[in-house]
């Protein structure tokens, strides 16, 4: 059951708006909620946390795997550049000069595809 928020607001249908629709967030910044269509902003939709699974899974298979897949690859639409450069800003943090900054090399794709 959801709670109503403790600042009593009222929703269009007369109840009380639950605490995840009105003051009390998911995050402050949301990292792999934009890869969701169906959230907006940091508020949760009706699935969560379901609905984040496949994302997650799909994020840390790329971790696994080799942490310059985390990287943005320029020819990707420019939607997808966005999203994915602020996932690579927040998993590499501080050490983005360390990961050769979050723009995979094109020499590094040219050995894996050789």
């Amino acid at each position: 059951m959801q709670k109503p928020c403790t600042c009593g607001a009222v929703a269009s249908h007369g109840k009380p708006k639950s605490r995840g629709t009105c003051c009390y967030r998911v995050c402050e910044e949301p990292v792999l909620a934009p890869y969701m269509p169906s959230h907006q902003g940091c508020y949760p939709c009706p699935q969560c946390p379901r609905c984040l699974i496949l994302a997650c899974m799909v994020h840390l298979q790329k971790i696994s795997n080799h942490l310059d897949l985390l990287k943005v690859i320029t020819t990707d639409p420019q939607e997808k550049q966005e999203r994915d450069k602020r996932f690579a800003e927040m998993a590499f943090g501080g050490d983005v000069e360390k990961m050769n900054g979050i723009y995979q090399d094109t020499t590094f794709l040219g050995m894996t595809r050789a």
